[in-house]
């Protein structure tokens, strides 16, 4: 991708409201979801919470279904950090204050570690970083704060909006949606812009992973920060 403006580094008016980094992969033997959870603790240390979701008590023949494969069975709770895993995925989000994508990127690194050396994983099929921002807006759609031009018929303005889009960049899956109203879990109101960035795992996927971590940072970055206007941008006090 190639970017045509200078992107922040950092924001004084954060957004984002939830950052997830997720690796989908082909297990190589049954239980991941009761294994990992022990390995994560022995390695990465205690947890404040471990909680078991509704998934974990799904027959196994429902659980093979694409539906359900990858949806967690348990959550762990670090702080404002959450390790979600199931039998054929491991997920790691962060929820306000979010602490920049140098300090997450190192502990999505140390999580996705255990899961190497715990070699429950046959083969890492998909790599995905999604960021969800939550933008304050005063008009009725928050349309206004991005570089977008939304006409039906001859009707602009509208209550509600739900917007989804999808694309692919080179390798990189994107998926962009846009909504409002929206509120966050801490009580921000306004527009939300979800950005997820998708890949497929290369043959040499841990080798890699570092490089196709920035990859998908870097892209996420250029799709959000591409959506807003200039003064929406100056509004949420950019530093560079």
């Amino acid at each position: 991708m190639t970017t045509q403006i200078t992107l922040p580094t950092r924001l004084t008016s954060e957004p984002i409201v939830d950052v997830t980094c997720e690796v989908r992969f082909e297990a190589s033997k049954a239980g991941v979801a009761n294994l990992l959870p022990g390995l994560l603790v022995g390695k990465l240390g205690d947890f404040e919470d471990v909680e078991k979701l509704v998934v974990s008590d799904f027959p196994e023949a429902l659980l093979v279904h694409e539906a359900f494969k990858y949806q967690p069975h348990l959550r762990l709770k670090n702080g404002n950090l959450f390790v979600a895993v199931s039998n054929n995925s491991l997920a790691i989000s962060s929820k306000p204050p979010y602490s920049g994508w140098g300090e997450f990127k190192a502990y999505v690194l140390k999580v996705f570690e255990v899961l190497r050396e715990s070699k429950l994983a046959q083969k890492v099929t998909r790599l995905s970083l999604r960021y969800a921002d939550v933008i304050p807006t005063e008009s009725s759609s928050g349309l206004d704060l991005l570089d977008v031009d939304l006409r039906l018929a001859h009707v602009r303005d509208y209550e509600s909006v739900q917007i989804n889009l999808s694309r692919r960049i080179d390798d990189i899956f994107i998926i962009t949606q846009v909504g409002t109203p929206a509120q966050a879990g801490d009580g921000r109101q306004g527009l939300v812009v979800d950005v997820d960035t998708i890949c497929d795992a290369e043959d040499d996927f841990w080798g890699t992973l570092d490089h196709a971590l920035n990859r998908l940072h870097s892209a996420n970055k250029e799709v959000f920060f591409g959506l807003l206007k200039h003064e929406t941008l100056e509004a949420l006090g950019p530093e560079y």
